[in-house]
């Protein structure tokens, strides 16, 4: 009979919920909500920029130029390839042709060296995010240099 017995607002006293109770309850969806709001958005930034980044087109040109187009063997620059590629025409259309790479993707190429640098292409936007950099250190004319291709 005592476990029928009730107070006088019709409940049980045996399974009263707790300050206790509740306190960890709160505390929990509150930090479920922090969650959420702190790291939705973070999850989503790759996805509202504008422009996409070009990490596979970068990655294949500078590969390309390193081991197979300015390179006398893997790593090792050939001087005259080097020097007909950089002399050639600054066109943006006519780099991209060069390097096969589509109309909407614009590239820079770089070789940077403790004694010269040499650029071809046009100026990158400076702003953070807007472009993908692939960087290959190299050989060339008996120095340790590092080639840059800069794709947006």
């Amino acid at each position: 009979m005592d476990r029928e017995r009730r107070n006088g607002a019709g409940r049980s006293d045996e399974r009263a919920q707790l300050t206790v109770d509740y306190l960890v309850g709160t505390v929990t969806f509150l930090l479920v909500i922090g969650f959420v709001f702190s790291f939705v958005p973070e999850m989503l930034v790759p996805f509202t920029n504008g422009q996409p980044a070009h990490p596979v087109v970068a990655d294949r040109t500078a590969s390309h130029l390193a081991e197979d187009r300015l390179a006398a063997e893997p790593g090792v620059l050939d001087d005259d390839a080097v020097e007909a590629f950089f002399d050639g025409a600054d066109d943006a259309a006519d780099l991209r042709d060069e390097l096969g790479v589509s109309e909407p993707i614009r590239v820079t190429v770089t070789l940077d060296g403790p004694a010269e640098r040499l650029e071809r292409g046009p100026d990158p936007p400076r702003e953070f995010g807007e472009t993908t950099v692939t960087r290959r250190t190299v050989l060339y004319d008996d120095e340790t240099c590092e080639l840059v291709v800069e794709v947006w």
